[in-house]
């Protein structure tokens, strides 16, 4: 199963459900609508946010609506495209991208300007650089969060492999990962893996692809993109480690799930974020630790989380800013992470992010990794890009294809992409152009 799909899975159970103030919010009192995806362990964070911003305002009623993931982005543009957007939406960056094409989101620059109490500088620096479009500001970063390298250390003590560290370099990486895997029951096949370091999974690649001075999402015309030599550099590596048995293949992925890989202590390393330690080690019966992700020719990392947008189409936009305000405060933040959400976007202390998350070692290389983190280019069709890059790589993964034919069919496609967000989005062409690469335009918390 690929990273991304985790949370997916794991909320194919949930059904479209709201919750309501109370009754019919009472004459006069202005109701308005959020909507978001989440964990059943997560609903009461958001029930508690609802709860407080009424009491403060009791004129206003919200009504919460929660999707499932794998439904949220095509009920969004069902719903806007009918004018029924909610008033307040949370959404991930891959779906934000479109509803700002289609001119769905309302602008937020107008609103911040004129609220004397909303500090832009609260935020971690250049964290909602991906919804600006010129002077306009279609959202803002709700939480952030990077992958970080979670590790067995059981496993690392029996193949005598010494510890991730700061230091470890991709030869570092392949080694543990070969020295670790085991074929523990003699039938010839591995049953306990060194690593999972998906190709196929976008964040992963985008990492490693960054880490070689590459990236997987520039125009080919520019000399970037999947199959120029540095990304190439990068996806063989990560192939290389299912070529040699140190990761598990696709199929072995599909019929044994990640996260019980390494809940049952037959997995070397994996990346995760840090709400996904929680998640992974809870009840774990062996030690584990985490550090940052391997270095090639440079530090990277990848980073990402939701931001709260609000509806053009809605009708109470004063209402609306006030709640976007109030979820987006500092004690909500911390509520919310503490919920196991990824990490706050404003600018917190090191005791501030030890509060939510008790484990130092998370929190400090979650701060080690910010300067390193980059995301996803802003492109139309952005998510049809990520699946193809996906199903690409999937070929290549499984060798129904090379490397080769498979990046430069990925090529062809973004290149059109690229071009056609250009040519409708003229003063995107330097965004569009970046595919991610280290800049000081590149969106760096």
């Amino acid at each position: 199963m690929r990273m991304r799909n985790c949370l997916s899975a794991a909320l194919t159970a949930l059904t479209l459900f709201a919750f309501t103030g109370c009754g019919n919010g009472g004459s006069g009192r202005v109701k308005l609508t959020w909507s978001m995806w989440a964990l059943p362990t997560h609903i009461p964070a958001f029930k508690k946010a609802k709860k407080d911003f009424e009491k403060l305002h009791p004129n206003i009623r919200v009504n919460l609506i929660v999707i499932p993931w794998i439904q949220y982005n095509n009920k969004l543009i069902t719903m806007t495209a009918a004018g029924a957007g909610p008033d307040v939406l949370w959404v991930d960056k891959t779906w934000a991208v479109e509803l700002m094409f289609k001119n769905a989101l309302l602008d937020l620059a107008p609103l911040v300007a004129a609220d004397p109490a909303f500090r832009m500088a609260d935020f971690a620096p250049g964290i909602n650089d991906f919804f600006r479009q010129g002077d306009r500001l279609y959202g803002l970063m709700s939480h952030y969060s990077v992958m970080l390298l979670l590790y067995n250390k059981d496993l690392f003590d029996k193949a005598g492999v010494p510890y991730p560290t700061g230091q470890w370099t991709w030869d570092d990486a392949r080694r543990a990962a070969d020295r670790i895997t085991t074929d523990t029951n003699g039938d010839s096949v591995p049953d306990r893996f060194g690593c999972v370091l998906p190709p196929a999974e976008y964040a992963t690649a985008s990492a490693f692809a960054w880490q070689a001075g590459g990236t997987i999402w520039g125009p080919s015309w520019k000399g970037r993109g999947a199959n120029t030599t540095q990304s190439q550099e990068a996806l063989s590596f990560l192939l290389g480690l299912i070529d040699s048995k140190g990761q598990p293949t696709p199929s072995q992925t599909q019929t044994a799930d990640i996260g019980e890989l390494f809940k049952t202590g037959r997995l070397g390393y994996m990346l995760t974020w840090p709400s996904g330690v929680r998640e992974m080690t809870r009840g774990v019966p062996f030690k584990w630790e985490v550090t940052i992700l391997p270095k090639g020719r440079q530090r990277a990392t990848f980073g990402g989380g939701p931001a709260y947008a609000i509806s053009r189409t809605t009708k109470h936009p004063k209402e609306a800013w006030e709640f976007t305000k109030f979820l987006l405060s500092r004690e909500v933040q911390l509520d919310m992470a503490k919920a196991g959400l990824v990490m706050p976007s404003l600018v917190m202390s090191r005791e501030d992010l030890l509060s939510v998350f008790p484990n130092e070692a998370v929190v400090d290389c979650y701060m080690k990794s910010l300067p390193y983190a980059r995301s996803v280019p802003k492109l139309k069709d952005l998510n049809l890009i990520l699946n193809r890059y996906t199903e690409e790589m999937e070929k290549a993964s499984l060798k129904l294809d090379t490397l080769d034919k498979a990046t430069a069919r990925f090529s062809q496609f973004l290149d059109g992409k690229i071009r056609d967000t250009i040519k409708a989005f003229p003063e995107l062409e330097n965004e569009a152009l970046l595919g991610g690469l280290p800049s000081e335009t590149a969106t760096k918390p």
